[in-house]
């Protein structure tokens, strides 16, 4: 009984300090408030454990390959999540994320190539990849010229 639990136990107790899990995403994407969800969980660390924890860019990168890679018609969550990812750290690859939104599913390149553009614009001089989002921001302009 001890060896089942115990892992269980430990697996629950570090929910709030390691990279998202599986369970948390699933759990957040069944939320009908997301932004609450995302609210109460820090919120709950903090009552707990009685430690900060912010909800990280790196979690949000999470959230959106868990739903490209598991969630069938995916657009209109996926428009959510970068809506509160934009509202949560408005300084972030949230613009990327309704970019890519934008040119994808609505096809709306005007407003792909703002969203890209601005997060571009966000990015600091030493970011590694900031080649590949000046690559989005071109295709756009071409997939806007042949329009």
């Amino acid at each position: 009984l001890i060896s089942r639990s115990l892992p269980n136990a430990i697996k629950h107790i570090f929910v709030f300090f390691k990279p998202t899990s599986e369970e948390v995403i699933k759990d957040l994407l069944k939320s009908s408030n997301k932004l609450k969800f995302l609210e109460d969980f820090k919120k709950n660390a903090k009552n707990i454990y009685n430690e900060e924890i912010t909800i990280s860019n790196s979690d949000f990168l999470e959230y959106y390959d868990y739903i490209e890679n598991n969630v069938t018609n995916y657009w209109s969550v996926y428009k959510e999540i970068a809506d509160i990812h934009l509202k949560i750290l408005p300084e972030t690859e949230a613009y990327y994320a309704l970019g890519k939104y934008e040119e994808q599913h609505t096809k709306n390149y005007k407003k792909a190539l703002f969203y890209y553009q601005k997060g571009y614009d966000l990015l600091e001089d030493n970011v590694s990849n900031k080649t590949s989002f000046q690559k989005d921001i071109d295709r756009v302009k071409k997939l806007l010229i042949k329009k």
